[in-house]
């Protein structure tokens, strides 16, 4: 929201939005798309698996599981 304090200057505003044709303009998208997000996934899996950095976090993971059933 925007306030002009003279009617002239909120006027040539609104010609310009009128002019422009921005008002017609679809939404941007925010974010990263479901596609986007599951390379992401699948580079971080590979990234994981080739370094063998998966099977580090896999271990830790499956130790914490043990560790919070015991107490």
């Amino acid at each position: 929201m925007f306030h002009f304090p003279i009617w002239a200057k909120a006027r040539a505003m609104q010609h310009w939005i009128d002019r422009s044709g921005i008002a017609g303009r679809p939404m941007p998208k925010l974010g990263e798309t479901p596609e986007e997000r599951a390379e992401q996934q699948r580079e971080a899996l590979d990234w994981g698996l080739s370094t063998g950095a998966a099977r580090a976090i896999v271990r830790a993971i499956d130790r914490r599981g043990i560790e919070g059933k015991a107490n």
